[in-house]
């Protein structure tokens, strides 16, 4: 039975229930013109299009952790493969990490879990600020774990009291009494009730079970909670009120409850050194991997026993790797020394690159240094860097090789094309040379 779409029954659903979602998304795949769409446009679409088809879903059940486990293993093989299915060696980058904001080192693709988590909140913030919907009363697909994120990103303040939840809401100080006295509250016979109701002649303390006796972490957590309540005073003619920590204006929001989630990950450089700067979206696809060194190199592929091109196709002296590709090998830094002539780079020091071990630590400390032109410069090296790794591509795979002075024009005719497509930062470091 389904009703505006959904699939509805009277007992838990299962995931047979889920199996025209999961077609659904399947039948958005189409391999054969996937292959002719590269990663970053293949990102875009599972971004727009995959993820977009389980949001009406994950937004009004509590969807089985296997349908969306299937519908990511859909998602990854079109990102990676163009196909419905994909091996572990196609896969570049792990997909947890695929999954995080960009600020936190990933793709910016959702997190279907966490991101199901955010759409669910919704829920018990409408209870409270739109008690007249229909459902209101009859349960949400919220879980314990959506309940406890709740508690953490709302402040209740509390007013008459009468729909506050007395040990649920983070009412007290922004905490819940729950967290307060986690002990008391299992013992506690009537756990629903309300703010003003617990607090009605000491309502809450004589719900309290002591049939089966008080340990001294039962007394310590009481007199805690006792002392905290002290000083609380309802305001009768004062409604109860809420207000959504994440956000400036104090109002839900979906955005605010997914990125919470990430709250306490590390902060990566991938958004200055790569998202910012302008830079077309394969170019900036490709950095992303290069600066995680997930790009197919010689040495990765030896690790792993693959047939591998050996040393370097640009100067057949060294064994090929990323750093060796993009700054150490003699033909890319001629490249980079007519490069630097030509714009007057005059703090660019090819000649100390060497000295650095891989692509992120030069990127980060010979590339974006503080100056006028650091984001000229990021898009300057995204270019090479692109226009390099095709040069090696071209070698291997086809056999076709071209000079120095071919590739320099090749990439000044494209940094053109680039300003005139709008990368302004760019632009005013080549139209100034």
């Amino acid at each position: 039975m389904k009703y505006l779409g959904l699939p509805l029954s009277v007992s838990r659903l299962k995931r047979i229930h889920f199996q025209p979602l999961e077609d659904k998304v399947a039948a958005k795949l189409v391999p054969w013109v996937g292959k002719h769409v590269t990663m970053a446009g293949r990102s875009c679409l599972v971004k727009s299009v995959l993820t977009s088809v389980v949001t009406y879903f994950i937004a009004v059940l509590d969807v089985p952790i296997e349908v969306l486990a299937k519908i990511d293993s859909l998602r990854r093989a079109y990102l990676w493969a163009a196909c419905d299915k994909v091996t572990g060696g196609k896969c570049k980058v792990n997909w947890d990490l695929v999954c995080k904001p960009k600020d936190k080192g990933g793709l910016g693709i959702l997190n279907l879990k966490k991101f199901a988590t955010a759409l669910r909140l919704r829920w018990l913030w409408q209870e409270w600020k739109n008690e007249d919907k229909p459902w209101v009363g009859l349960g949400s697909p919220c879980t314990t774990k959506d309940h406890d994120l709740f508690a953490a990103a709302t402040t209740v303040i509390v007013g008459d009291g009468e729909k506050v939840l007395f040990w649920e809401a983070s009412w007290l100080d922004g905490m819940r009494p729950k967290d307060v006295a986690p002990l008391i509250f299992e013992i506690s016979r009537k756990k629903k009730c309300s703010v003003l109701c617990a607090l009605h002649n000491d309502f809450w303390v004589s719900q309290i079970n002591t049939q089966n006796g008080l340990s001294l972490e039962h007394l310590e957590q009481f007199y805690k909670l006792w002392e905290k309540l002290v000083n609380v005073s309802l305001h009768p003619q004062r409604p109860d009120a809420i207000s959504w920590k994440l956000t400036n204006d104090g109002l839900y929001s979906a955005k605010s409850a997914y990125n919470m989630q990430f709250l306490g990950l590390t902060t990566s450089l991938m958004p200055p050194l790569v998202w910012k700067p302008w830079a077309t979206p394969k170019c900036k696809f490709f950095a992303w991997l290069v600066l995680q060194n997930r790009v197919w190199t010689a040495d990765r592929l030896a690790r792993r026993g693959w047939p591998n091109c050996g040393l370097c196709k640009l100067c057949n002296q060294r064994l090929e790797s990323a750093a060796h590709l993009l700054f150490k090998c003699r033909f890319s830094i001629r490249i980079w020394n007519k490069l630097k002539l030509w714009l007057g780079l005059h703090q660019i020091d090819t000649a100390l690159w060497q000295q650095f071990h891989s692509v992120k630590e030069w990127w980060k400390k010979a590339i974006h240094k503080k100056g006028p032109h650091r984001k000229a410069l990021a898009s300057l090296t995204m270019l090479v860097s692109w226009e390099l790794w095709k040069e090696r591509n071209a070698r291997v795979f086809r056999g076709h090789s071209v000079t120095v002075d071919m590739m320099v024009t090749k990439i000044k005719n494209e940094a053109r094309l680039w300003c005139f497509a709008g990368a302004k930062a760019l632009s005013s470091l080549i139209f100034c040379e």
